[in-house]
């Protein structure tokens, strides 16, 4: 997401390119429309590596369950406590695998977008350059 900022700003001065005045159209269709794509999938970008600072609700121990096993009669042995640990852990690592698991597929897919951004932004330069 680092180089994005450089890149849209190409992409404006492209943009602005296109309708300098004294210029009948400088760009032509295709040249427009490989922007226009590039804008789409750089926003499409910016949106999916966004999407992975959203705040998840991740599992967590309730104090609640602690103070319930904690007031049982009869008092649990070493052995259930060890696994009611394990099991809460287990719990807590499954889910914390899952979201971030989601938020690598975002920022994945935010790198892909990117790039093919940055295609269609070279696609019209190179258009631009040698019509």
């Amino acid at each position: 997401m680092t180089t994005a900022g450089t890149l849209v700003t190409l992409l404006f001065g492209l943009a602005a390119l296109s309708t300098t005045v004294g210029n009948s159209d400088p760009l032509r269709h295709e040249e427009k429309v490989w922007l226009a794509v590039a804008l789409v999938l750089f926003v499409l970008s910016a949106i999916a590596a966004l999407a992975t600072n959203f705040p998840l609700k991740y599992e967590v121990v309730k104090t609640k369950e602690i103070e319930a096993r904690l007031n049982e009669t009869p008092v649990r042995d070493g052995e259930a406590a060890r696994l009611d640990v394990a099991e809460t852990e287990i719990t807590t690592l499954i889910d914390a695998k899952q979201k971030n698991a989601w938020k690598g597929k975002m920022l994945f897919s935010a790198m892909v977008l990117e790039v093919l951004a940055v295609a269609c932004v070279g696609i019209a330069i190179a258009e631009v350059i040698n019509p």
